[in-house]
């Protein structure tokens, strides 16, 4: 599955920063998986950024449970 990112901050180098989120379901449960990296500029094309191209890459993933209060 595609990610939507953007990219964020551009360093020195020449590279990118970036962050992007999607939100996917399991079963009943609502999830949000966030990513957040660096990739060089020679590997960014206009299809994208494949993930095995993100440098120093982090995938979260956080529930979007509502919680209730009674």
């Amino acid at each position: 599955h595609m990610v939507p990112s953007r990219i964020s901050e551009k360093l020195p180098d020449g590279s990118y920063r970036i962050r992007g989120s999607q939100i996917f379901m399991i079963g009943k449960n609502e999830y949000k998986v966030i990513v957040t990296g660096i990739v060089r500029s020679s590997d960014v094309t206009d299809e994208g950024i494949d993930s095995s191209k993100i440098l120093d890459g982090r995938y979260d993933i956080v529930s979007l449970k509502k919680e209730i209060r009674l």
